[in-house]
């Protein structure tokens, strides 16, 4: 099951990789930079985190730019949750990530996946029941996404986020995000510092 699993997310990045590898339509590396900002909704049940909180809403921000064979990326994603037992406090999330992964244009549309790590920090209303208002664990992540050029650099996105953060009950998250991305040609200092 487990072996499924894998290959079933690794196919998709060793397609992408392949069609990067060719190199269609790929910007040189740090040439154009993507500011994006989205909303994020979590969209998997049944984890025992979820007998215990509900997702309230979430907002993600990033900045990419090509890099070798794909695109660099650092971003943020804040997420706010609510208490479904009175026993656990409510609390915000601030998942801090850089990543990589291979990426595909054909025309107007952009196809990229990879792999995030960073770190996911916890804010909690009150004290947890380990008598702490914060923690701070090890973030790992895939994602997949679609982006589709609206006009000039403005751009629409689709992507979903498979999270592990390594707390002490295993946090697994999947989010789904929609929303709006501007790519411009990188400033030369810009440009000249990265290079």
């Amino acid at each position: 099951m487990l072996q499924r699993r894998t290959t079933l997310l690794l196919l998709p990045l060793l397609l992408l990789a392949a069609g990067a590898a060719r190199g269609q339509g790929a910007p040189a590396p740090f040439e154009t930079l993507t500011v994006s900002v989205g909303q994020s909704f979590n969209v998997n049940r049944g984890e025992l985190f979820h007998d215990f909180w509900r997702f309230r809403y979430g907002w993600e921000g990033e900045f990419s730019t090509p890099f070798y064979f794909g695109y660099i990326e650092l971003g943020g994603v804040l997420h706010r949750y609510a208490n479904t037992v009175g026993t656990v406090p409510d609390f915000d999330a601030l998942q801090l990530y850089a990543g990589w992964g291979p990426m595909l244009r054909l025309g107007q549309v952009q196809a990229q996946a990879g792999f995030r790590i960073g770190n996911h920090y916890m804010a909690f209303a009150e004290p947890s029941n380990t008598g702490r208002r914060n923690e701070s664990e090890l973030l790992l992540g895939l994602l997949a996404r679609v982006q589709v050029r609206l006009v000039g650099g403005l751009g629409l996105h689709f992507s979903g986020t498979y999270t592990y953060t390594f707390t002490f009950e295993e946090l697994r998250l999947l989010f789904a995000t929609v929303g709006l991305s501007y790519e411009l040609d990188s400033p030369r200092w810009l440009k000249g510092f990265l290079r």
